[in-house]
């Protein structure tokens, strides 16, 4: 609780003081220095990328820190991973649409505490990896990307249970790799408002045929909390605006993502109740149906952002989280 306390102060002095400022100058400078995933370590550590991790309060100092590019057929993938001294299993991370993975920050921090070794990645098109902002020409390269990303970490650390967390965006990815994947590493997974269909679905879907031929983007809506707000506004590598060619993408997997096949994985489903960004009730019908091994919580007083909440929800989804990994982790 204390750990969240100073990450809280910091986010607030930062945001008024502007510590740790992270610009568009730092991420050309580490984009143009990028080495291979495997190849760095803590001496590898520049300036900037000391500004960045400060700047989303990244706890590189007390772990055995990795970053850099991976390879793939669609363009290179930002791989970032943090490893305290006693670890007991890996977690690999995946964020929501138009963010990237230093957003998932109060979780990372969280799960190194709980010594876990932690695996983030920048999707296509978001953060430092390769892609047009936002942009996928297809929907099940996201859980590729993430399949190419498990393949790269996992010899690192095989010895060790793997998990996966996705919110959002990040759910539909790890849904696409754990109903595709014949064999796959994961011990189980938390889908945390995890993308199936979005909200107001029909509307939204039919809006896209509308005005496609109007507009190519729309203007991002941040619904972050007061003191991230002007944060968000001011990152460089967020996307600020989404292609109508997503909502394609998305619609276009829809029409046949029910023959996915059903899997056992064990599954933590976390929903807030006061979601306004996916279809939350027939999300849980479509993953009850494709998960036979579920559990569900849902939080009456969340939204979307779970793992950007207020304090005490914040806290009751983390103990949710480490009750699951813990079971997990006897059986």
């Amino acid at each position: 609780m204390k750990k969240r306390i100073y990450i809280l102060l910091f986010i607030y002095l930062g945001c008024v003081f502007h510590l740790y400022a992270f610009d568009n100058n730092d991420k050309m400078a580490i984009l143009e220095n990028m080495p291979s995933y495997l190849q760095t370590g803590n001496s590898a550590i520049s300036k900037e990328l000391r500004t960045y991790l400060d700047n989303f309060y990244l706890p590189y100092e007390k772990t055995t820190y990795r970053y850099g590019f991976i390879s793939t057929d669609y363009g290179h993938l930002f791989v970032q991973s943090f490893q305290p001294k006693k670890p007991k299993a890996v977690v690999a991370v995946s964020h929501g649409y138009l963010e990237h993975s230093a957003w998932t920050f109060q979780l990372t921090n969280f799960l190194i505490n709980e010594n876990y070794i932690v695996v983030l990645y920048d999707h296509y098109g978001h953060g430092f990896s390769d892609g047009t902002p936002g942009h996928i020409d297809e929907f099940t390269q996201y859980g590729y990307g993430f399949s190419k990303v498990i393949d790269t970490v996992y010899p690192l650390w095989k010895d060790l249970p793997f998990v996966a967390i996705g919110h959002s965006l990040g759910g539909a990815t790890i849904i696409q790799y754990t109903l595709s994947q014949k064999h796959s590493p994961l011990k189980g997974i938390v889908l945390a408002a995890p993308l199936v269909r979005s909200y107001l679905w029909g509307p939204s879907a039919a809006a896209v045929n509308i005005f496609d031929s109007v507009v190519n983007r729309i203007p991002r809506r941040f619904s972050y909390r007061k003191e991230l707000i002007d944060k968000g506004k001011n990152d460089p590598l967020q996307t600020k605006t989404m292609p109508l060619t997503w909502m394609e993408a998305l619609v276009e997997w829809d029409s046949w993502n029910d023959t996915y096949p059903t899997t056992d994985i064990p599954t933590l489903l976390l929903q807030g109740a006061k979601d306004t960004v996916v279809d939350s009730e027939y999300n849980y019908s479509w993953i009850k149906k494709h998960y036979t091994d579920l559990k569900y919580q849902r939080y009456e007083d969340a939204d979307h952002l779970l793992f950007l909440e207020s304090d005490e929800l914040q806290e009751q989804i983390f103990i949710d989280i480490k009750h699951f990994l813990n079971d997990l982790l006897e059986e």
